[in-house]
């Protein structure tokens, strides 16, 4: 995690630790290669009787190509909360392709960390929860594996309010 000023405000960026990338990325190159070979076969001997094993190979296709986008995303992929005094940004994403997501810091928001619906190995993930003004709330954060990291951001979320 790295935290710095911008011209755009406060800038903390995370990125996940890369061991879960590198499994999926060696799963999804011996997984396509399967495929790969396995599709040339049936491409090779192509007739009408052999469309359904085409077709059959579609969900594998899609998985494979599943698995190597989640590899990427996690060897690759940030979040970066950007955050100036009354309001803040959030994004994720590969580079400049991402989803973001704005949300207010009033001075009176309710900032708490919680349990989210999320399990990993059955243990609960946290995640941070910001109140908006209109009542609903701005949840963020069950990626965040270390508790200090998810206390941090909770800290400068309140120090940020308007």
């Amino acid at each position: 995690m790295s935290v710095t000023k911008t011209a755009r405000g406060l800038e903390i960026t995370y990125k996940k630790p890369k061991g879960a990338g590198l499994f999926l990325l060696m799963f999804s190159i011996f997984w396509n290669s399967v495929i790969c070979v396995a599709l040339f076969e049936v491409m090779r001997e192509m007739s009408c009787e052999n469309l359904f094993e085409l077709l059959f190979l579609i969900p594998f296709v899609l998985v494979g190509a599943g698995t190597f986008t989640g590899a990427f995303y996690v060897l690759f992929g940030r979040m970066t909360l950007i955050l100036i005094p009354g309001r803040g940004e959030l994004f994720r994403g590969v580079g400049s392709l991402g989803r973001r997501q704005q949300f207010l810091l009033e001075k009176d928001s309710c900032i708490s960390i919680e349990a989210s619906s999320i399990r990993r190995n059955h243990e609960v993930l946290n995640k941070i929860v910001v109140g908006q003004p209109d009542g609903k709330t701005f949840e963020f954060g069950t990626g965040i594996e270390e508790a200090e990291a998810q206390q941090y951001i909770a800290a400068l979320l309140r120090k940020m309010r308007g």
